[in-house]
């Protein structure tokens, strides 16, 4: 009988846990009150459901652990009331935190390095959240040493105010080995009466994919900063990173930069390769431009490399300028453009739009309902597709089939690390009948069929 035992004991251990799902209830008809003691029961491929109501704590979920309200954020909080840290990631793998609205005491109690925080972490998803007014001296997301980071239909506003200053910390600050980060599908802006970064990439960034979100409006009124910053303008702490370029390979699509502030709406911010491509800026009023550019800041200097601007709509910015370089001639002369819709602008400043191929000026692009967005708590991140569909084409508009596809643009420069870099793109690829028609702005692309 002994090896039958045996047998049977060995058989015991070798069968895979199964994953559980925790419930998590305030009330207490629930296994668990709180988050966090959810978490300490939790092992890895468990799924911890979190009932509607707040949760007045900090969580740190642990690796394999998948955190997710049953009812969104609207009717879900994490509540952290004397500041700090709402949701913290560090040293963990395999974790997603979806459906809760995150939040603190904009600007007061505990000061903290970001609301949302990720440190040395891998393979993160953070989806369908509000995350805003950020505590003392903090961003609402910061991230540093991680790799593969998606950002999903989220509503990020309110970063807390620098510590004795009038000035604001970021949206979402990427800093110091961050690579492959994904931010799809959410909404950037201010509601508070200051702050002009939404969001940010320090040194050390690369392989950044930003798609279909919205940045703005946002309500600074001018502290000298970027709104969307694709690499930094200042050589700091990063002087001596090695490579010698300390950000790059960004990919900036299908975005809406709308009812901006700042010094402008986007930087090409020194990086060595950035594309900017199918994004429609409507109703900045960004001082004294548009759209600016930086040399690297690097140990080595030099010009920004592999800049590209095509497919893009700008429209409705009075007497603004579109382009400055900022004591940076070289990097300004590496920008290559082609392909962009110029509509009641004031020029192109420091680059002559006039010379640019392919180029539409003066021409309506002819948006279905355009509009500054306003923010509504109670509709969840749906809200994010609504406004977005306002700015798509109508059939008239001089911006559809006028694009270029990436590929024959911008050759191997296009990066690829992210997969999702290349998705959608494969059929430009192909030989010229197989191709699609691309037009300008958010919707990239028409199949050959017409549809969209």
């Amino acid at each position: 009988m002994k090896p039958i035992l045996i047998l049977l004991a060995a058989t015991m251990l070798a069968t895979p846990a199964v994953a559980a799902t925790l419930i998590v209830d305030a009330t207490g008809h629930a296994g668990s009150k709180s988050i966090g003691a959810a978490l300490a029961k939790a092992s890895q491929g468990d799924t911890i459901l979190v009932k509607p109501g707040t949760y007045r704590e900090s969580v740190r979920p642990k690796s394999g652990i998948k955190m997710v309200s049953e009812k969104g954020p609207v009717q879900t909080a994490i509540f952290v009331e004397q500041g700090g840290r709402g949701v913290f990631v560090e040293h963990a793998s395999n974790v997603c935190v979806e459906g809760f609205n995150i939040y603190s005491v904009l600007g007061a109690g505990k000061p903290s390095d970001g609301l949302v925080n990720i440190q040395n972490s891998t393979n993160v998803t953070v989806r369908n959240c509000y995350i805003h007014d950020a505590p003392n001296d903090a961003d609402c997301v910061k991230v540093s040493d991680t790799r593969r980071l998606l950002l999903e239909r989220c509503c990020i506003w309110n970063p807390g105010r620098r510590g004795g200053q009038k000035s604001f910390q970021e949206g979402m600050d990427t800093r110091v080995r961050d690579f492959e980060i994904t931010v799809r599908g959410c909404w950037f802006f201010h509601a508070d009466q200051g702050g002009d970064t939404l969001i940010y990439c320090k040194g050390g960034c690369f392989d950044i994919l930003w798609e279909d979100n919205i940045f703005g409006p946002s309500s600074g009124q001018g502290h000298a900063n970027v709104s969307v910053q694709s690499g930094h303008q200042n050589a700091g702490a990063w002087r001596d990173y090695t490579p010698p370029y300390p950000s790059g390979r960004f990919v900036v699509r299908n975005n809406l930069f709308v009812g901006l502030k700042g010094e402008a709406a986007f930087g090409f911010q020194g990086p060595d390769t950035a594309l900017l491509y199918n994004n429609v800026f409507y109703r900045d009023a960004t001082e004294p431009s548009v759209i600016t550019l930086t040399d690297n800041p690097g140990a080595a200097g030099g010009p920004a490399l592999n800049l590209f601007c095509f497919n893009n709509i700008f429209a409705e910015h009075g007497e603004r300028n579109i382009y400055r370089q900022r004591n940076a001639p070289a990097s300004a002369a590496n920008l290559k453009r082609s392909h962009n819709l110029y509509y009641r602008f004031g020029g192109g400043g420091d680059l002559r739009v006039e010379d640019e191929t392919g180029c539409v000026i003066g021409k309506d692009p002819q948006f279905v309902a355009p509009a500054l967005p306003v923010f509504a708590f109670d509709q969840g991140t749906e809200q994010i597709r609504r406004v977005r569909d306002g700015f798509k084409l109508s059939a008239t508009s001089p911006a559809c089939g006028a694009g270029l596809d990436p590929f024959r643009y911008t050759g191997a420069v296009h990066p690829n690390a992210i997969p999702e870099m290349v998705k959608d793109l494969a059929a430009a690829a192909g030989t010229p009948a197989q191709r699609q028609r691309w037009d300008m702005g958010l919707h990239k692309f028409s199949s050959t069929d017409g549809n969209k």
